[in-house]
């Protein structure tokens, strides 16, 4: 699975830093270790959702019908919408 190689180099850089740190994960603000052990946990829970429902036999369409989880909801942005991150992750299975 490609997008779980990505997801496994940014839990490595998470723990393999320390505290101190800011990290920049892409346009906005630098984040702490702790928003990027957030993040790479938001990654993950987005990997095993998208998979779990194309599983079930669900086309990215109705996925995206359904929208984002609530837990996804913080991490959505202008730059990447829910539809446009679950395409990502659906075309990468």
């Amino acid at each position: 699975m490609r997008c779980g190689r990505s997801l496994d180099a940014l839990a490595d850089i998470a723990d393999g830093a320390g505290g101190d740190y800011q990290f920049l994960i892409g346009h906005g603000a630098p984040i702490s270790h702790g928003d990027l052990t957030e993040y790479v946990g938001m990654i993950a829970a987005s990997i095993d959702y998208v998979a779990s429902e194309k599983a079930a036999g669900k086309s990215l369409a109705e996925i995206q019908a359904g929208g984002a989880p609530a837990s996804w909801q913080a991490w959505e942005s202008k730059l990447v919408p829910a539809d446009a991150w679950i395409k990502m992750i659906f075309e990468t299975l």
